[in-house]
């Protein structure tokens, strides 16, 4: 599955990969996903997602957001994937 989504970069990657993350989860409920494992080469995204580390910058919105939307799937799970391996797993074979 694949989506598009414009938006204005606020200057912060963490909370631009938390916003993608967030599009993600609206894109897998409107597909009626009930199952969902989501990967993320943002570690710092990750543990906010998982309440294993706190903050207190504007990017506590978009997790709030993120962990709300979690009761939409009936099994979900956040996983932080070093970039080599993200990349290489979406490679199709030829």
């Amino acid at each position: 599955m694949a989506a598009v989504k414009t938006t204005q970069f606020s200057g912060d990657v963490k909370v631009a990969e938390a916003e993608a993350v967030e599009w993600g989860l609206v894109v897998a409920k409107n597909a009626a996903l009930s199952s969902l494992m989501v990967e993320t080469d943002c570690q710092d995204v990750a543990k906010l997602i998982n309440n294993q580390e706190g903050s207190k910058t504007e990017i506590v919105w978009v997790i709030s957001e993120i962990q709300d939307q979690r009761k939409d799937f009936q099994h979900i799970s956040f996983h932080y994937t070093p970039r080599s391996v993200s990349y290489t797993h979406l490679t199709l074979p030829t």
